[in-house]
């Protein structure tokens, strides 16, 4: 999206964007028995609903998970009511933030044989990188929150991608 004004938006931030990915690898990328999970298309949709956390418990419902809502601070914004899903079918967007976490060093990979895709961890200097987001940074209070919202994805992390889009059209059709 190019814009005329003199700014970046924030959705657009590079920097931000990636430690976004980095701390929704860091809690999701691996379920209990330590099996990586994450594929492509799970990471755009659960971009798409940090950046939209007021879906989330909408998709929670429509998956028949449990869930307790979010601080309304976090969803009762601008940015979190729009309906913006450039990141659920932008792939070029999804796949730049990979690549910058691989160039740093920061992500891991697993071929699934099963699914015939790839599935996302973070290495061990990612994880570094992730943990020290919700240290004593001076935007610790940001980072937070987006841990806060990306825990309450935790139950739709096991369901596979087809119902996660199936959820998510009948979502955005009811918008």
């Amino acid at each position: 999206m190019i814009s005329s004004l003199p700014y970046l938006p924030i959705d657009e931030e590079f920097d931000l964007n990636t430690a976004i990915l980095a701390l929704l690898l860091l809690n999701m990328a691996q379920n209990g028995r330590g099996n990586l999970v994450l594929d492509f298309e799970k990471i755009q949709i659960f971009l798409y609903l940090i950046k939209n956390p007021s879906k989330i418990s909408k998709i929670l419902r429509l998956a028949d998970k449990p869930g307790t809502p979010l601080d309304k601070r976090l969803t009762y914004t601008i940015e979190s009511l729009s309906s913006n899903v450039d990141i659920l079918f932008d792939r070029r967007k999804a796949k730049l933030l990979i690549k910058r976490l691989a160039a740093l060093g920061f992500l891991r990979c697993e071929g699934d044989a099963k699914s015939n895709s790839i599935r996302y961890a973070l290495s061990d200097m990612g994880n570094n990188f992730a943990c020290s987001l919700s240290g004593e940074a001076a935007n610790k209070n940001y980072f937070c929150s987006l841990i806060e919202i990306i825990s309450k994805l935790g139950p739709l992390q096991s369901q596979p991608t087809t119902k996660l889009n199936a959820w998510l059209n009948t979502l955005l059709k009811g918008n």
